[in-house]
């Protein structure tokens, strides 16, 4: 499933995220700043973050935004999500861009806790490759199961991103 019906998307590779961590580090300048530009900054590392692990190549090769943010073959899921994508799917078999509905795009190590990160230790745009390589990741989650994921642990960079999802019982998501 993706943004259009029968696509071979192929997940942004190094050079794309590469790009996307000199933007990062920009956008890290920005909120650091204490100027009106502040949240900008923030804004931008937020929606950095949704790149990284929401778009995709076309077949020519151009990004599309938000091309496998509900891509069961791209992204691990639970068997929760699984059900309800076959639930959309059957109720609305030509409607393809419905069937999110009910479904999570998730952040496995949330999107604060990597912007923190980030202003504490200015890093440069190869550290946050670095960083973002190993911790910027997705899965595809029920609302319900998203809201029994605990808080991420303050020790997070010394664990597997993952541990959340098993501490519920939702581990290992999983691909097709």
């Amino acid at each position: 499933m993706g943004k259009r019906k029968n696509v071979d998307w192929k997940p942004l590779g190094e050079k794309e995220k590469r790009e996307l961590a000199k933007w990062a580090a920009g956008y890290s300048k920005l909120a650091r700043s204490n100027d009106s530009m502040r949240e900008l900054g923030r804004d931008g590392l937020d929606a950095i973050f949704w790149y990284w692990t929401a778009d995709a190549l076309d077949p020519e090769g151009y990004v599309v935004r938000d091309a496998i943010k509900y891509n069961f073959s791209h992204l691990p899921h639970t068997a929760g999500a699984r059900s309800q994508l076959e639930l959309n799917q059957r109720d609305m078999p030509t409607q393809p861009s419905g069937w999110g509905r009910g479904l999570q795009h998730e952040h496995v190590i949330p999107k604060a806790a990597l912007i923190r990160v980030i202003m504490a230790n200015r890093l440069n745009a190869d550290a946050i490759y670095e960083l973002l390589s190993k911790f910027c990741c997705a899965a595809i989650v029920t609302p319900d199961e998203h809201k029994k994921l605990a808080k991420v642990s303050d020790d997070w960079m010394n664990l597997d991103p993952f541990d959340r999802y098993r501490g519920v019982k939702l581990y290992p998501p999983r691909k097709r």
